[in-house]
Order: C-alpha cells, then sequence, then structure tokens
C-alpha cells in the first residue's frame, strides 16, 4: 500500500502506512536476527528480505518527508538478503 501510495504522489499517506507496516514488523520480532534453529532457511532469508525492504522504504519516505525515521540502524540486528533469486533458494 505504501509503495503504491507512493508512486501515485500521496507522499504523506504512503508514510503513515509504511509506518505502520513497520510497527507492525517490529511487533512482529522481523527486525531481531532469529536463532531457532527448527525455521527453514528459506522462511529465515524471507523475514529478512520483508524487513529490509519495510525498513527502507520507510527510510526513503523519511527522507522525502523530512520526518525522523521510525527504526534507528542500532535497533535491527537482522542480517541483509543474501544476493540470490528465491527460484535458486532450493
Amino acid at each position: 500500500m505504501a509503495f503504491f501510495l507512493m508512486s501515485i504522489g500521496h507522499i504523506n499517506r504512503s508514510w503513515r502506512a509504511c509506518g505502520i507496516a513497520l510497527r507492525s514488523a517490529i511487533a512482529l520480532g522481523l527486525h531481531l536476527h532469529s536463532e531457532n534453529k527448527e525455521m527453514p532457511n528459506m522462511s529465515r532469508e524471507i523475514r529478512y528480505r520483508v524487513w529490509w525492504s519495510i525498513y527502507t522504504l520507510e527510510s526513503i519516505l523519511s527522507v522525502m518527508t523530512s520526518r525522523p525515521t521510525g527504526a534507528p540502524d542500532e535497533f535491527s540486528t537482522t542480517p541483509l538478503p543474501i544476493p540470490f533469486d528465491e527460484e535458486q533458494f532450493h
């Protein structure tokens, strides 16, 4: 929703929608490195990609609107995603 709103020029609405997504991701613990050994690597990688997508979009929108970011850099322990396509995970 936030990406769509940004693409049609509704930057303030996009910032608000992305803020909700960011807070929801934090509530789910997507910003934390997963130590769960039972979680498949593919699932773990998808969680990392979702977190970094939301985080990056929120950072861009914060700069565009001159508002503070909702998650400082020190807040996340999630590693960066691996540079492979999802089809190559199997």
